[in-house]
């Protein structure tokens, strides 16, 4: 076996393993949460994060792909230049949205709005943690096992934590924060791991490199903000249009199926910087790769959403009890996503931006948005969460089927490219 293929089979076995995990820990916390919590406290948590998910998306800036990119394509000696120009790019969005939110919610309780500070204080700690951990940076060199102990560390703790503090549905500040502060930790901790392996790691760049960085994410952060619309903000109009206990019955469903989303996650994850370093070398054998890739996610996709599909009531009583059977049609609408989001992810994600389509896939997402912004409204005021999970069908199903033509127009399926 060549070093290329054991590297990505490590890679891809770590953020695997990373992932499986994590989703045996989810196994267990996520229905002690919903449980112990109950649905109007998990409504309103999952109401904060979804505002809070613009700060996150402003600070990665679509650093999470361009940045591994650029590292893929680099050689070891550019390393630490690339880091410090990515870190500090991150940072300096990280302190003017920390800025930005303050301000707000420092308006909101002196004006007497509803702002639960506390809570927004624990949910915070995950932004910050999610600015300082360079995942990216392990990406893009092609090493997830650092990843991998790191986060399941903190995870674990973190875990520990919740089961001896979190006890009755006023706990729910203490769940937001054992939530969100094991990313912190972790970003803590990789950094100062990283700081004795590289020579110069923190040193600040010009400012043209930062604004270089800036201009190289743009489309790719405003592909990420228009996913945002049509993901984050999902759960914030669902809150607006009906009350925090529905957000609780649509957010244990959505839990549910995260974990299956994770895992293919953790997979793009370990096979982007490949797919980028294969396609530099040989492009149909990077093309073949993908194919192959995509038929594996439509194949396991569809096992899974039948599965879900048929199981629900079984799946959904087993893990949260009978208080929460209200989400069981919207558990098995959602069953759909893993299968779009797969596709999708590879004809996007992968595809398009590995030959810098960035340009089509931002308009693409754009377009999901409106279809999403035009569906939510007339769907979830009139069917509550069960339109709400339409509408991410619906979004999710369109933006699969048209990166699929986009990409059949451009000669990207041709025949020649099956052959060994």
């Amino acid at each position: 076996m060549s070093n290329e293929a054991r590297q990505l089979i490590e890679n891809i076995f770590s953020m695997v393993s990373l992932r499986a995990l994590e989703y045996i820990l989810s196994f267990l916390l996520v229905p002690y949460l919903l449980i112990t919590l109950g649905p109007e406290r998990i409504g309103e948590i999952a109401f904060m994060q979804g505002w809070l998910s613009y700060a996150s998306l402003i600070i990665n800036y679509g650093f999470n792909l361009t940045a591994p990119r650029a590292l893929a394509e680099a050689e070891p000696s550019q390393y630490s230049y690339l880091f410090s120009k990515y870190f500090w790019a991150t940072n300096i969005l990280g302190l003017v949205v920390t800025i930005i939110v303050g301000i707000i919610f420092s308006i909101m309780t002196f004006v007497n709005l509803q702002a639960d500070i506390w809570l927004l204080l624990a949910l915070y700690s995950g932004v910050l943690g999610n600015m300082l951990f360079p995942i990216w940076f392990y990406q893009g060199i092609q090493r997830m096992r650092f990843i991998t102990i790191i986060s399941l560390s903190s995870r674990l703790i973190s875990m520990i934590c919740i089961f001896i503090v979190v006890k009755e549905s006023s706990d729910y500040i203490w769940a937001g924060l054992f939530q969100s502060v094991p990313s912190l930790i972790a970003g803590i901790i990789s950094l100062i791991l990283l700081s004795k392996q590289y020579k110069g790691l923190f040193k600040f760049p010009n400012f043209g490199s930062i604004w270089k960085a800036y201009q190289e994410g743009w489309q790719i952060f405003l592909s990420s903000f228009v996913i945002n619309l049509y993901t984050g903000t999902t759960v914030v109009i669902l809150g607006i249009l009906t009350n925090n206990t529905v957000v609780g019955h649509y957010t244990a469903a959505d839990k549910l199926i995260g974990c299956v989303r994770r895992f293919i996650s953790a997979c793009n994850n370990a096979i982007y910087p490949h797919i980028i370093a294969t396609l530099k070398v040989n492009v149909e054998k990077g093309l073949r790769f993908l194919y192959s890739q995509l038929l594996v996610y439509i194949i396991m996709g569809s096992i899974v959403a039948i599965v879900f599909i048929m199981f629900s009531d079984q799946i959904i009583y087993l893990l949260l009890g009978g208080k929460y059977l209200s989400s069981v049609p919207i558990f098995e609408i959602l069953a759909i996503l893993p299968l779009l989001i797969s596709a999708s992810n590879v004809l996007g994600a992968e595809m398009m931006l590995a030959f810098k389509l960035d340009n089509i896939f931002s308009r693409i997402l754009m377009f999901g948005a409106i279809i999403n912004t035009l569906a939510i409204f007339p769907l979830t005021s009139q069917f509550g969460a069960v339109g709400t999970a339409w509408t991410q069908v619906i979004t999710e199903g369109s933006i699969t089927l048209i990166m699929a033509i986009v990409l059949y127009k451009k000669g990207f399926f041709r025949k020649n490219l099956f052959k060994r």
